[in-house]
């Protein structure tokens, strides 16, 4: 059995030093190590539920629902603790683990971590919610129609033919959607972007004139976007929209395309941009030049953003009605 002088290299060490150290322990081993050396105030329980948390809001923002709602059942206590984590897209999301379901509109997740809060939580769930969505659920939504990027321009610059200033456009473009990268309050992601890269390609498609513009949109432009997407619409897609909106299909908690690849893969956006099935099996598909059908794809893509309107329409109204069912439990009064 070691004893408690073995321990001591820990202790005298800085505190910044022993806080670096610990956050590379698995929970348990921590937790150990902490009851071992108990003079160790880095390790004390708040320490251990401060490493906890993050690892699961890190559970929650990556759509890992399994694991998420372990941690949870094994101690709800993390449910008050705020934290940060950073997503597949290289954002750092902030908050509770409430928060980051119902800001990456995971409607589902949100829904089964609340059953961790028990009815006495309650309020404290109305409360977070309330403090990511200040304004409202409705406000939020608006706001993304609002803001959503208008690919006018873009379209144009390609179309001109002039490489310098298509360049520079593409180089804004994925400035504009990799801002803010630091997330607190309302979606993570605006999903209008993405449904208005889908009108702006099939819209312009004859305006492109040739398979080079066409592909260069495809996969600069809304590969770029779907890099970006929340991994909880990440998996709608891997699932297939067909089945999850018309069916009513819960989506798989899965990252992988119909080929094995994952989809948050460093050549998304780059070589290859994501076709998803509105028939037939759902599944992903992959590829550049993917649209060999020629203008029955603009018809195809037509199809798939209704597909995702309606998708975002449905996690609004489970919004919400989760709103709604807390509301219950106090008065909501918006900034």
């Amino acid at each position: 059995m070691p004893k408690h002088h073995e321990f001591r290299f820990f202790e005298n060490m800085p505190v910044e030093l022993t806080n670096h150290m610990a956050s590379f322990l698995p929970i348990k081993d921590a937790a150990n190590l902490s009851r071992t050396a108990s003079t160790m105030l880095w390790l004390k329980e708040e320490y251990v539920d401060t490493i906890a948390v993050q690892k699961l809001l890190t559970h929650v923002v990556r759509g890992e629902e399994e694991q998420a709602l372990k941690m949870i059942k094994a101690n709800p206590r993390l449910l008050l603790i705020p934290s940060e984590a950073i997503d597949y897209s290289g954002r750092t999301i902030k908050g509770t683990a409430f928060q980051a379901a119902l800001g990456a509109e995971d409607h589902i997740m949100a829904q089964k971590i609340l059953e961790g809060f028990g009815e006495e939580g309650k309020a404290i769930a109305l409360e977070q919610l309330n403090a990511q969505y200040p304004e409202g659920i409705d406000a939020a939504v608006a706001n993304n129609l609002e803001t959503a990027y208008d690919f006018t321009d873009l379209i144009n610059v390609i179309i001109s033919g002039d490489e310098d200033a298509c360049n520079n456009a593409l180089e804004q473009f994925r400035s504009d959607m990799t801002t803010p990268k630091e997330i607190t309050t309302g979606m993570h992601f605006n999903m209008q972007h993405l449904i208005n890269a889908y009108e702006a390609y099939t819209n312009n498609f004859d305006r492109l004139a040739n398979w080079e513009n066409r592909n260069l949109f495809w996969v600069k432009v809304i590969g770029f976007i779907q890099r970006q997407m929340t991994a909880n619409y990440a998996q709608y897609y891997c699932t297939g929209l067909y089945g999850v909106v018309e069916e009513n299909m819960p989506p798989m908690r899965d990252l992988k395309l119909y080929d094995g690849r994952p989809f948050y893969s460093a050549l998304l956006g780059v070589d290859f941009a994501i076709y998803v099935e509105l028939g037939d099996a759902p599944v992903a598909r992959c590829g550049g030049y993917c649209f060999q059908r020629g203008t029955a794809a603009v018809q195809d893509l037509r199809g798939q953003s209704r597909g995702l309107t309606n998708l975002c329409e449905t996690k609004t109204s489970r919004l919400t009605e989760l709103r709604e069912q807390l509301g219950r439990c106090g008065t909501y009064q918006p900034k």
